[in-house]
């Protein structure tokens, strides 16, 4: 049924036009409800940082044409691949962007090495024990 309400207000036309936005309401109100879950996880995701992977590691240094040093406790820290390993008071930063330019990663079982031209830095997950010498680092 359609009314001409452009002559003048008559009570049919108030009712067609409160009925219309009532119903308009109603349907953006249920709009709104169902993607408000969405809506929250989505604007949450955006709003928190991005976490870095951080790790209690063992790990050891070695220049090139040198002994390499004693394996020590280290920190290793990665945050969208670019990397960090803390030794004592010396922090080795590997850029993600830099990998294959000025450093290459080696990823295997036991850790990660780091390799570039003056040395390597080489991360263990877990310390290194073997059944015929003991720990690495045990003095």
């Amino acid at each position: 049924m359609r009314i001409n309400c452009t002559s003048s207000l008559t009570s049919s036309c108030l009712r067609l036009i409160s009925f219309d936005l009532q119903s308009s309401f109603v349907s953006t109100f249920a709009i709104i409800r169902s993607a408000f879950p969405f809506l929250a996880f989505t604007i949450g995701a955006l709003a928190s940082p991005a976490l870095a992977d951080t790790k209690d590691a063992w790990c050891f240094t070695q220049q090139v044409g040198q002994l390499p040093t004693t394996l020590r406790q280290c920190g290793f820290s990665q945050r969208q691949g670019n990397v960090n390993v803390y030794r004592g008071n010396i922090t080795y930063i590997f850029s993600n962007a830099q990998q294959g330019i000025s450093y290459e990663r080696v990823n295997d079982y036991g850790g990660i090495i780091f390799r570039s031209p003056n040395g390597l830095v080489r991360v263990f997950w877990e310390r290194p024990c073997s059944e015929w010498s003991g720990c690495a680092g045990d003095s």
